[in-house]
């Protein structure tokens, strides 16, 4: 019979092994990295640098954050910067993202 303070020590060394510690920094700096990539493109289509987040679930794409600055606004609309963005996150990411937010940082009085 096994003692109940080994309990949760079994089960924290059961769920580490199921996770590899390299594999998840890999992911996180390739999720960067499209980051970034995106971000450029968005630049060079817009002529203003965001800052661009991305959260995967499960592997899978589920959010991307784009947010400008007041002082470097697009000049498209909404409906073009949506497209804009879904063409180019398919590019980078080579998957369409669940959701995209769009976000616009203005200075506070």
């Amino acid at each position: 019979m096994i003692r109940r303070p080994l309990l949760p020590a079994l089960a924290a060394a059961l769920l580490l092994a199921a996770c590899n510690p390299a594999e998840v920094v890999g992911d996180v700096q390739q999720l960067q990295q499209q980051s970034k990539q995106l971000s450029d493109s968005i630049r060079q289509h817009t002529g203003s640098q965001p800052q661009v987040g991305a959260n995967r679930h499960n592997g899978k794409l589920v959010l991307i954050t784009v947010v400008f600055d007041s002082s470097q606004l697009p000049t498209q609309t909404l409906p073009q910067l949506q497209t804009l963005l879904q063409a180019e996150v398919q590019k980078h990411f080579g998957e369409a993202a669940e959701n995209i937010q769009i976000s616009f940082v203005f200075p506070g009085q």
